[in-house]
């Protein structure tokens, strides 16, 4: 997954490249379900492909490559909007 992650106090941005799985076992840590699994031992049900507490969508640009634009911070949403003008 390629990002661009922008600076909010100076504006400057920088192009990074993450793994996508990082992310996911990131989230999955922060949903507190790897713990549930070390402790409990269970497995859980299917939720879905559903990103909580933040925006995300999955698109194809012009050229048909898959993006997904995902903002987990209150202070994107202006950032997209100027984006998209």
């Amino acid at each position: 997954m390629t990002l661009l992650v922008v600076d909010w106090i100076t504006g400057a941005g920088q192009l990074i490249r993450l793994a996508l799985s990082d992310i996911a076992f990131s989230m999955v840590g922060n949903l507190g379900h790897i713990g549930e699994a070390q402790i409990d031992g269970a497995e859980r049900q299917a939720i879905g492909n559903r990103l909580y507490g933040a925006f995300g969508h999955n698109f194809k640009t012009g050229e048909s490559s898959p993006v997904m634009q995902v903002i987990s911070h209150r202070n994107g949403y202006p950032t997209l909007s100027q984006c998209l003008k």
